[in-house]
């Protein structure tokens, strides 16, 4: 069905050596139906969805290799986790929830 709706020759205009033509086949689809299903495809019909708030996103580093640390949403953003990237060394810390994480800067203030 997309190689149909999305090929103009169905509606019984093609192009030859870089010319519009009109065929004298039969169209399967209508010049409405195509151009309706044109503007769909280009609206991109995906779903938005609201991306949590990371707070503390590229703001601190890894206390053991200095790498930065970048902050995970799971189910939906209802758990944020945070964890250094590796990229220099493996480092032993996991992960950390962002609960804990806003406890630890409210205790050192």
């Amino acid at each position: 069905m997309h190689h149909i709706l999305t090929n103009k020759f169905y509606t019984g205009h093609f192009v030859f050596r870089g010319l519009h033509r009109v065929g004298h086949h039969t169209p399967i689809v209508s010049m409405d139906t195509f151009n309706q299903v044109q503007r769909q495809l280009k609206a991109g019909n995906k779903p938005s969805y609201d991306k949590p708030e990371i707070a503390f996103a590229h703001l601190i580093t890894c206390g053991h290799c200095g790498c930065s640390v970048i902050g995970d949403s799971k189910q939906q953003g209802r758990y944020i986790y945070y964890r250094c990237t590796h990229f220099k060394q493996k480092c032993p810390d996991k992960y950390i929830r962002e609960e804990k994480l806003t406890e630890q800067f409210e205790y050192s203030n």
